[in-house]
């Protein structure tokens, strides 16, 4: 067995630092987005829808209510004028009633509107209040023939007004409605778009994990390799062990028996100097069998590593040199 002086590491695998904390961040984000945005922006969406339905729409019709509700009162103004009948003055106030209840749940529909909805609300009211009792002295005071062209100019002048009031009131309120069908439109248009995000997100996220995946796998893997790494590092220093005790005994016993026979035994000289001759030789074999054991910590240590080579065994029996 050769040990390589070459001080190199042992060929284990090298430690690699993984994303996965960045990974399953990813994929938290991409599942909570996927049970979040839809749900927000669908209310955001049907929240707009009931805002049409029951806000904007029945604003608008309770507007172009108004409007005709102004038109019967001006007829039936203009046909007491021309008839002088005193009955249709009792179906005029009757009318009063339900143009004011009107232009109470007009209030209550504009409120969740802008402001200037809302004074547009407040003008028109007023003006149709002016208008409506500013005429009650007209059932009074003027009948049939008795009523001039300029009384008549006079309140359809009046009349125009209030209509071009009411159009206008009506107008904005389409506006409104028309803005709100605008942003309804909007948000599902952005649905339609974050649902895409979020399924490439989706998609995304699967790639995501099957990467995170093959990198626990691969870090199983080396793992794994590691652990045979050390477990084969671990074998070859008990197969060293093994092999430097056995043969450590065999120069130990020489020695031993050299130096008993020293002691024991009345010898030459000549006898006496191969008798040490033997011992330094065991000796020095077992300085070199103490130096593998040292290399056993070195090859732990990761200073170098064993690699088996070709050798004379003849000259290594006979002390040759050895490639340490």
């Amino acid at each position: 067995m050769i040990l390589s002086d070459r001080v190199t590491q042992p060929d284990l695998p090298r430690r690699t630092r993984t994303r996965a904390p960045w990974a399953l961040a990813l994929v938290s984000l991409a599942l909570v987005a996927l049970a979040a945005v839809p749900i927000y922006v669908g209310e955001r969406v049907a929240s707009l829808q009931d805002q049409i339905t029951e806000t904007l729409q029945p604003a608008l019709e309770s507007a172009a209510r108004l409007s005709l509700y102004q038109s019967r009162q001006m007829a039936r103004l203009q046909s007491f004028l021309l008839t002088g009948d005193r009955t249709i003055r009792i179906r005029y106030n009757a009318a009063i009633a339900e143009e004011d209840s009107l232009y109470n749940d007009l209030g209550d529909l504009v409120r969740v509107m802008d402001l200037d909805v809302r004074e547009r609300l407040a003008r028109l009211s007023s003006e149709s209040t002016r208008w409506r009792f500013g005429h009650l002295s007209i059932f009074d005071e003027v009948a049939g023939l008795e009523a001039g062209d300029a009384l008549w100019a006079q309140v359809q002048g009046e009349y125009e007004e209030l209509q071009g009031a009411t159009r206008e009131f009506e107008r904005v309120i389409k506006g409104e409605v028309d803005q709100g069908r605008r942003d309804t439109q909007w948000w599902r248009t952005m649905q339609t778009w974050i649902m895409i995000g979020l399924s490439i997100l989706a998609l995304g996220s699967l790639l995501v994990i099957a990467r995170v995946s093959w990198r626990v796998r691969r870090l199983v893997t080396e793992a794994e390799k590691r652990e045979n790494a050390l477990h084969q590092t671990v074998k070859q220093r008990d197969e060293v062990v093994s092999i430097v005790s056995h043969d450590l005994r065999n120069p130990l016993g020489v020695v031993a028996g050299a130096a008993d026979t020293l002691i024991e035994l009345p010898l030459d000289r000549e006898e006496r100097e191969r008798q040490a001759t033997i011992i330094a030789r065991s000796a020095s074999r077992m300085s070199r069998l103490i130096e593998d054991l040292l290399d056993v910590s070195r090859i732990e240590a990761g200073a170098f590593v064993v690699r088996p080579s070709a050798e004379d065994p003849n000259l290594s029996a006979r002390g040759g040199p050895r490639d340490v």
